[in-house]
């Protein structure tokens, strides 16, 4: 089932502030939720992005071409009434993160997991003391428990919205150290997008590329990216 467009009923998106933070309007509407709630976002930055989204839209509108919006909507609707089970599902990616399971062979590729992802866990260490155990293999190894509860205490102190674009890099990348390394400003949007794309990138460098598995790869790097633009906002 496609997604449903509705018929543009706004000539303007502007930005007006509301107190400590932004609204958007279209026309005299203040911007809201699908559920109701006003939206007030907490930067600048995102609020004229917000805006741009909505500016952008042509006869109909396509909900599929405002990811920012959509990221904001989850933050008021998903993430703050139930914001203590989101940072559990946030932080339990940490048991299993991407980075920690590397492959025992090929060679190359085995090299090149270790060039492209241990950089991240070192700095994970060295920045936040955190230190996860990597294996090889598909069989689940048991994280410390001190590590999983410091991951725990930091993605607690990521407010909402913030915690909304965590949770969205999180889950599409399936590395909760990508996503923290990316929000803390060390790793770059590409830069993620090419860890977690690591195992296909190598797969089809080897036998090639079909036509799905391309188009797979340009919608996570746009959804991807879209969650980068998201945090980088809010800083």
């Amino acid at each position: 089932m496609g997604i449903k467009k509705v018929q543009r009923f706004f000539k303007s998106a502007q930005v007006v502030r509301e107190g400590d933070d932004y609204g958007v309007r279209l026309d005299d509407r203040p911007l809201r939720t699908p559920e109701g709630s006003p939206i007030l976002l907490p930067t600048l930055p995102l609020a004229n992005a917000v805006a741009s989204e909505w500016s952008n839209q042509g006869d109909e509108i396509n909900p599929l071409t405002m990811p920012l919006m959509r990221l904001a909507c989850t933050a008021v609707d998903k993430v703050a009434p139930v914001r203590q089970r989101v940072i559990e599902q946030i932080a339990r990616y940490g048991q299993s993160d991407l980075l920690c399971y590397r492959s025992t062979e090929p060679d190359d590729l085995v090299a090149h997991q270790e060039a492209s992802w241990q950089p991240t866990l070192d700095w994970l260490e060295s920045t936040h003391g955190i230190v996860l155990k990597v294996t090889q293999g598909i069989v689940h190894v048991q994280q410390p428990a001190t590590a999983l509860r410091k991951l725990t205490e930091m993605v607690a102190v990521y407010d909402d919205y913030p915690l909304a674009g965590l949770g969205e890099l999180t889950q599409l990348t399936g590395s909760l150290v990508l996503a923290v390394a990316c929000s803390n400003g060390h790793l770059t949007g590409e830069q993620v997008f090419l860890a977690c794309q690591l195992d296909d990138d190598w797969q089809a460098d080897k036998w090639g590329e079909d036509h799905e598995a391309a188009e797979r790869r340009k919608n996570l790097e746009y959804d991807i990216q879209s969650a980068v633009r998201f945090i980088n906002a809010l800083m």
